[in-house]
């Protein structure tokens, strides 16, 4: 198989991005910290923009409680 690279310069959309392949292929998400950490490290701001997409888009992952 020929990787596909698709170039994403919102880093807030690599986020999104990122979650949707880990649950989409091993059928788990982060807890609410390794996704905190998760942010830090990719240098990512923690938004209310970005906290309501991942609620709404992964409830179950509970960032906002």
């Amino acid at each position: 198989m020929k990787p596909t690279y698709v170039p994403v310069t919102d880093r807030e959309k690599l986020v999104i991005g990122l979650l949707t392949v880990s649950q989409r292929l091993s059928g788990t998400l982060p807890t609410p910290a390794e996704f905190e950490s998760s942010l830090k490290v990719l240098g990512v701001a923690r938004t209310e923009r970005l906290l309501a997409t991942v609620d709404r888009l992964f409830p179950t992952m509970g960032v906002r409680r």
